[in-house]
């Protein structure tokens, strides 16, 4: 895992890019972490980032398992990399965010067998197991390129120096916004809403989705949240 330099910060920003950026303070940050471990790696983390918001971001990534996006390293020609996120540096506070985008592959759950987009994002590790070897492994299916565990990442490596934080995280969570009674509730009100609209398009237009695909579609959605929901927990239990 090479650590961009400035040339490379520089080309990848998307704002600000027309105001005499500074990545000075983004190149410090990184290096500090590459050059630091255990509890004074977690000290850097605390002084740049909300661990709290942190672990948060984390809790959610992993529970719904957005497979495509931050924690999972694809390896092509020798060398592996994640991608599908953004980072913000709040320049007036010295504070880094990170930001995950394009989260359309998410609610991966490996079933059945063949080639299936679940299996070919699938994480094979989870993203604070320390005690895996860092090298590229296989994916989640034959037809999958090579990833390497995203511990292996310093930044991620760190991160899992907050157990304690990411729990409480993950509870919240699972307690609040990805409950089966909140799931329940929201999923039913959408359905009320939206429901004569997918029916109406369909007949006016059968390339559509039809009312018939659409309740497969939501029942799906509703099994595939169960398993993460009870995965989620389990994980709070070990």
């Amino acid at each position: 895992l090479s650590m961009p330099d400035r040339e490379d910060m520089l080309a990848g920003l998307r704002t600000n890019e027309d105001e005499g950026p500074d990545v000075t303070g983004m190149l410090a940050f990184g290096q500090a972490v590459r050059q630091s471990e255990g509890e004074a790696r977690a000290a850097v983390i605390r002084d740049w980032m909300s661990v709290e918001h942190t672990m948060a971001m984390i809790a959610v990534d992993r529970t719904i398992r957005a497979d495509d996006g931050l924690f999972h390293f694809y390896c092509f020609g020798g060398g592996c990399q994640n991608h599908n996120f953004y980072i913000y540096e709040q320049a007036r506070t010295r504070q880094i965010w990170v930001i995950p985008w394009d989260l359309d592959n998410s609610f991966a759950v490996l079933r059945g067998a063949g080639f299936s987009a679940d299996g070919f994002i699938k994480i094979m590790d989870a993203w604070n197991d320390l005690g895996v070897a860092c090298e590229p492994r296989e994916g989640g299916m034959q037809y999958a390129p090579s990833q390497l565990p995203p511990s292996c990442d310093p930044l991620i490596r760190g991160w899992a120096s907050f157990p304690d934080v990411y729990q409480a995280q993950l509870t919240k969570l699972l307690d609040g916004p990805f409950s089966e009674q909140t799931e329940t509730r929201m999923l039913f009100a959408w359905r009320n809403q939206i429901g004569s609209t997918v029916a109406e398009a369909h007949a006016l237009d059968g390339g559509q989705i039809s009312p018939d695909a659409w309740k497969w579609g939501l029942a799906d959605f509703t099994e595939r949240t169960r398993i993460l929901r009870d995965s989620a927990a389990a994980s709070l239990r070990d």
